[in-house]
C-alpha cells in the first residue's frame, strides 16, 4: 500500500518491492494476492474487476491497519511516484504468466516517469523476464525458493544485468549454490529476511540484496 511504500522511503531504503496485476480495464495495480479476500473487505479476482470497482474495496488487514482508515488499492503509477519522491529503486514483481502482451504498458510508464535507471524487474516465471528483456535493459532477477542448476542457467540466459533471488530461510541454498550463482555472473538476493542474524549469515555468504518486511530491526 502507499503508506507502506512511504514508510520505506522515509526510512531511507534502497528500494521498495511490489507485485503487479492488470485489471479488467487495463490498469496496473499493486497487490500481493490475485484475490482480495485476505487483505480487503470484499473478495474478487483483481484481474476480473475494473479499477473503479476495486476502489469500492477497503483494506481491513495488515500491519497497523487501524491507523489507515479507508485505505484503497494503489496503482503502479502511484507506487512509482512514491519511489521517485524518495529516490528508491522500484522493484516490480511480475505475477502470473498472463498479460505478458501488455508489458510494454509497464515499461512505457517507467520510461515516461524517467525511471529507466531506477527499476528492477523480478518474477518466478522466466517467460515473464524474457518478455521484459525484449522491452528493457533493466536488471532482471529470477525468483526461486530453492535454487537449482537449471534456475541458474535460466537466469544467466536473460543477458544484461541479471540475478537470482531466493528464499533466505531454505537450508538447501548453501554456500556452494551461491558460489555457482556468482560464477555464472549473477547478482544474488534473498527474501524475506526479518532478523539480523540471518541477514549477517547470508551477507557473509555473498548475498548483497535483502527483502524484508521490517522497517527497523
Amino acid at each position: 500500500t502507499i503508506p507502506a511504500f512511504e514508510e520505506a522511503g522515509k526510512n531511507g531504503f534502497y528500494g521498495a518491492e511490489c507485485d503487479v496485476y492488470r485489471t479488467k480495464d487495463g490498469v496496473w495495480v499493486i497487490t500481493h494476492d490475485q484475490y482480495t479476500y485476505r487483505m480487503m473487505d470484499k473478495n474478487s479476482n483483481v484481474q476480473k474487476k475494473t479499477y473503479k470497482e476495486l476502489l469500492e474495496y477497503t483494506y481491513d488487514n495488515g500491519t497497523n491497519i487501524s491507523n489507515y482508515e479507508n485505505l484503497k488499492i494503489c496503482t503502479l503509477e502511484q507506487y512509482l511516484n512514491v519511489c521517485k519522491k524518495y529516490s528508491m529503486v522500484a522493484v516490480i514483481e511480475l505475477k502470473g504468466k498472463d498479460n505478458t502482451e501488455y508489458y510494454s504498458e509497464i515499461t512505457d510508464l517507467v520510461s515516461k516517469m524517467g525511471m529507466d535507471d531506477e527499476v528492477t524487474y523480478i518474477s518466478f516465471h522466466i517467460e515473464n523476464l524474457q518478455k521484459i528483456r525484449t522491452l528493457s535493459d533493466a536488471p532482471l532477477w529470477f525468483l526461486a525458493s530453492k535454487i537449482t542448476d537449471e534456475d541458474i542457467q535460466s537466469a544467466a540466459s536473460l543477458g544484461g544485468e541479471c540475478g537470482m533471488d531466493f528464499d533466505g530461510t531454505k537450508e538447501e541454498n548453501t554456500q556452494e549454490v551461491i558460489d555457482k550463482c556468482k560464477a555464472a555472473g549473477l547478482n544474488i538476493g534473498a527474501w524475506t529476511i526479518n532478523d539480523n542474524e540471518t541477514l549477517e549469515k547470508l551477507y557473509k555468504m555473498g548475498v548483497k540484496m535483502f527483502t524484508t518486511n521490517c522497517i527497523t530491526y
